[in-house]
């Protein structure tokens, strides 16, 4: 067993919600280094650099995940910790590179990335079902304890007590570890070819395509076939007024404004980014760091099945959005206050644990798996729909949608690490006393 128990998921929580450094380091670049960090070379270039450290960080778990260290007087799984931190990094930095780069393809991409995004949740979460976990036991344990007597001699005794025994799973860590760097080579592949394959380049949305037109127009070429290259996807009339270097007017098909400036009303812009943050929060921020305080008081399957099935959840709902899009405010807001209904029970259960309501009953368990899967469900799909419906204002919108869900993340994951850690509002629950 790891040394930090049950706070270890408020502690990777904290250690995954650190990685929004990535995002926060590439945001400051924007804006203080503009000319180098926007346009399609420097996304490109940063999700390069992301998916090296999630390949590295994928490697390092494979190898040594159970090396412990002691920090600030504190035993700590140290690699296990770092390397959840650079995987956050790869995860937080994609809501604001990758998301922007599928910008400049057309919109019905858009569905397909998020299905995706969530093939790579459930992927992991097949193979954590099919490693299975078997029904703990309580065994007796005799061990030597000082007692000091009446000449201040220690004096060993035996003592025998009940602890907690961790049923067996079919394979070991390293396996789901070595799945884990199987769909980061596979993504990294995925995004070179898309990148650089110049077929591909044809599915660009029309807007990006004369925005990029725009741009090869306004620099100094010194030849028709350099900027007939910079034109590959552009239809023959573009390639035509290149070549003779006319001015072109690269209007967008909205009226004359640029790629990514739409408009939108500001009060429903700003109602849509706050669904996105409160329902990060939530879902990946403060619910998973008291899962463990949620369910293990209903035994280690509750915990396993609703870890796993709440990351079968999120593609699901992507999935889902193909099909039903409801993008009426009021649906959005009638899913936000269902999941938020659901996140105050799943609350309830782990304040008052080590005996929540309807604790060592078959209904409660299935009643509190049930909760976690529908609020993810919930979640996932409202943010689903706002990434969708944002998806036809450019980078700039799908750069705000990015950013509000990390900051959404990390604001509840430090709320949540403080009422751990800190605050000590949750209880851990042993299973052999009350047995």
């Amino acid at each position: 067993a790891l040394p930090e128990g049950w706070a270890l998921s408020a502690s990777l929580s904290l250690a995954i919600q650190l990685g929004n450094v990535g995002p926060l380091l590439y945001g400051l670049g924007r804006f203080f280094c503009a000319r180098y960090c926007t346009g399609p070379r420097a996304l490109s270039a940063a999700n390069h650099v992301q998916l090296c450290v999630g390949l590295a960080a994928c490697v390092g778990l494979i190898c040594s995940w159970k090396v412990t260290a002691l920090v600030l007087g504190h035993e700590t799984s140290l690699v296990l910790l770092i390397a959840a931190f650079a995987l956050s990094i790869v995860d937080c930095t994609s809501s604001v590179v990758y998301l922007p780069f599928m910008g400049r393809f057309r919109e019905v991409y858009m569905t397909s990335y998020l299905v995706g995004e969530g093939v790579g949740g459930i992927v992991p979460s097949l193979v954590a079902l099919a490693q299975g976990l078997s029904e703990p036991e309580c065994i007796n344990r005799t061990g030597a304890l000082g007692v000091e007597d009446s000449l201040n001699t220690s004096l060993p005794i035996n003592q025998t007590s009940m602890v907690l025994q961790i049923g067996a799973t079919n394979f070991e860590p390293e396996v789901f570890f070595g799945v884990l760097l199987l769909l980061v080579m596979l993504s990294y592949a995925s995004f070179f070819l898309l990148d650089n394959c110049r077929s591909f380049q044809t599915e660009w949305h029309e807007d990006y395509r004369r925005e990029m037109t725009r741009r090869s127009l306004a620099l100094p070429v010194s030849s028709e076939a350099v900027c007939l290259d910079l034109l590959a996807a552009a239809d023959e009339a573009m390639e035509i007024q290149c070549k003779q270097h006319a001015v072109m007017p690269c209007s967008a098909s909205n009226g004359g404004e640029p790629f990514g400036r739409r408009h939108l009303a500001r009060r429903y812009y700003l109602t849509l980014l706050s669904i996105q943050t409160w329902a990060s929060l939530l879902s990946f921020g403060f619910l998973p760091a008291i899962q463990s305080y949620s369910c293990l008081p209903y035994g280690p399957r509750a915990l396993h099945l609703a870890v796993t099935l709440c990351g079968i959840a999120y593609p699901v709902a992507c999935a889902l959005a193909m099909f039903v899009v409801l993008r009426r405010m009021r649906h959005l807001c009638a899913q936000t206050l269902l999941g938020t209904l659901g996140a105050a029970y799943i609350t309830l259960t782990a304040a008052t644990s080590p005996t929540p309501p309807f604790v060592d009953t078959d209904a409660g368990a299935f009643l509190l798996v049930f909760c976690w899967v529908a609020t993810f469900l919930v979640l996932s799909y409202a943010k689903t729909v706002v990434t969708l419906v944002l998806a036809s204002h450019g980078e700039r919108a799908l750069f705000w949608v990015g950013a509000c869900t990390q900051l959404g993340a990390l604001v509840g994951s430090l709320v949540s690490y403080l009422l751990v850690s800190h605050v000590g509002l949750f209880s851990e629950r042993d299973h052999c006393a009350a047995a």
